[in-house]
């Protein structure tokens, strides 16, 4: 395999080189767009990537090939010389990669610029370095054997094999071929956070997204921010500065490490827990949770953390607990806990600690009590009649399923729900009424079956007729949205160990009618429970309400996670 030498533009020793992240998946074209400004003002002697380009992952040609018109047409406007190693949204098989090599150029090259060499690596179709071929190892042996006399030589591909292999602690043998040869820095794309590191003297970075949605983290000390990286090759000296588009202060390199990463990770992960505390229908409860800090670092700590409940409906005790902490150290804690009314379960109290995961970076943790919501069933033993009304005998005996909050279990902006569930031997029957002071801007469009029911006002059932526990177990759970109009869209989860499997054109055989009445819409609705699989006395339950004028979204139990074991109780 040969990859084309590009040769050097020239002699000089100093040269400025923009190096790109991510551009797609789920394009922000007002991030790339300033980053192409910004690129303007740099000057640099060329550009050079990661890929992911375009969005991709298309089997229309014709959808590619406008994706790229639009990209290398941005790019263009630079006028500044491009290059790039593709991603796995520019290169997924055989014929995107042919659409790739007429349009962009060769998948392997290598360029020659100054004292410097360039080695670009094809691997966004092998998500291991154990899969890449044989054939790619051979030339980028042969490629790093001679660049042996360059100052510098950087390597580019998309895929982060360093940072899998030190995530999971495993052998690297892409490292010992880069050590071996020489190689100095290396850049990678992909996962969408920016993150550094220095293994026996090469440079390692991740580039986060540039442009692109981030997906790992959402924290900025996790390297949670749109960049690109900015770098100046001087004689013997290389530096390199990350730029966020937008802002005028460049940052150093180790920003953000791999490991004070790793840090911020394990510490969120591991530092402060709380026990689930169960919230069963009834109106008053008393309960405990027990609480564990845990110093997870290599150094003394010393702290209080104190619970924040006077916004909400619950009253923890004591509200403060300080501790002091040698490596390794656990202080445990049982906290008694108060709530005055179901009906004002949100907002879920938070307690909160400043914790130094490594010295000089803290981080606030601040997680609200984890409750497992809990209900019951009603025997249904009147059927009642599919019209919408909500004045049959059983929806009338028991209290509905009420106090939603927001998805991360503040107070929810959306309007107040009630939400009825029964069954008889043979049949579920879900009932609800959705207050709505706006019913004028009621959005109501989706006619046809398993269309984007999601787009308009509506309300979506998640239900685990057979619940397990644990989400490493194969489980089946439902997803069942409904709108004002009475449209569903329906579909089966398989979630097998940690793999979520969708299966759309499952439906289950709904009968549905709706309503407006004073303020409100409601929904009456029946399914056989034979088209819901094996049953058990115990289901997993979440609802979740949509208000399209509100922008917002209210569920049962919150956190909402596609994870059935993360779902509410119901008890048949």
């Amino acid at each position: 395999m040969h990859a084309p030498i590009i040769a050097a533009q020239s002699k000089l020793s100093i040269h400025n080189i923009v190096r790109l992240g991510d551009r797609t998946g789920d394009a922000r074209p007002d991030v790339f767009n300033e980053i192409i400004t910004e690129i303007k003002l740099l000057h640099p002697d060329f550009i050079i990537g990661t890929g992911n380009l375009i969005e991709g992952q298309n089997s229309d040609t014709a959808v590619i090939r406008a994706e790229w018109d639009s990209v290398l047409g941005l790019l263009k406007s630079a006028d500044v010389p491009c290059h790039f190693a593709p991603g796995d949204h520019d290169v997924f098989d055989s014929r995107s990669e042919s659409v790739y090599t007429r349009r962009v150029g060769r998948t392997c090259q290598v360029l020659r610029y100054g004292n410097s060499t360039f080695i670009l690596l094809a691997n966004s179709r092998w998500p291991l370095a154990e899969s890449l071929p044989p054939a790619k190892w051979r030339w980028l042996d042969t490629e790093l054997a001679r660049s042996r006399k360059a100052r510098h030589t950087f390597v580019l591909m998309h895929r982060p094999y360093w940072r899998y292999a030190l995530d999971g602690n495993r052998p690297n043998p892409m490292h010992e071929l880069l050590k071996k040869r020489g190689a100095d820095y290396v850049f990678t794309g992909h996962e969408h956070f920016y993150c550094s590191s220095v293994r026996d003297s090469i440079r390692y970075f991740q580039v986060g997204p540039s442009g692109g949605r981030t997906k790992v983290y959402d924290d900025r000390a996790e390297g949670a921010f749109q960049n690109y990286l900015f770098c100046r090759v001087s004689g013997e000296s290389v530096t390199v500065t990350v730029r966020e588009p937008g802002k005028h202060e460049p940052m150093p390199p180790d920003i953000v490490t791999f490991e004070s990463s790793k840090a911020l990770e394990d510490t969120k992960r591991r530092a402060l827990t709380l026990a689930q505390v169960n919230v069963p229908q009834a109106i008053d409860i008393s309960a405990e949770t027990d609480l564990a800090i845990e110093n997870v670092t290599a150094q003394h700590l010393t702290g209080t953390l104190t619970w924040h409940d006077s916004a909400t409906s619950w009253r923890a005790a004591p509200r403060e607990i300080s501790y002091s902490m040698t490596p390794g150290g656990r202080v445990s804690q049982r906290v008694s806990l108060t709530l005055g009314h179901s009906d004002s379960l949100y907002p879920l109290p938070s307690c909160s600690l400043h914790y130094e995961y490594i010295p000089g970076r803290s981080v606030e943790l601040r997680p609200r009590l984890p409750v497992r919501r809990q209900s019951s069933m009603l025997s249904v033993t009147s059927k009642p009649s599919i019209d919408g009304r909500l004045d049959d005998p059983c929806w009338q005996v028991a209290p509905p399923v009420r106090s939603f909050g927001s998805k991360t279990g503040d107070r929810p902006r959306v309007e107040p729900t009630e939400v009825w569930i029964g069954a008889d031997d043979s049949t579920l029957y879900i009932a609800a009424r959705c207050r709505e002071t706006r019913l004028d801007r009621l959005r109501a469009d989706v006619t046809q079956p398993d269309g984007r029911v999601c787009d308009d006002d509506h309300l979506e059932f998640v239900l685990d007729p057979e619940r397990r526990l644990s989400a490493a177990d194969s489980d089946v759970y439902y997803q069942i949205f409904v709108n004002a109009l009475g449209t569903v869209a329906d579909r089966k989860y398989r979630l097998d160990a940690d793999k979520n499997t969708k299966d759309n054109p499952w439906n289950g055989r709904w009968r549905v009618a709706t309503g407006r009445v004073d303020g409100c819409w409601t929904v009456e609705m029946s399914c056989p429970l034979p088209d819901l699989g094996p049953a058990g006395s115990t289901w997993g339950l979440n609802v979740v309400r949509f208000q399209s004028r509100l922008k917002d979204t209210s569920v049962w139990q919150a956190p909402f996670e596609h994870d059935p074991s993360t779902f509410g109780v119901l008890a048949r």
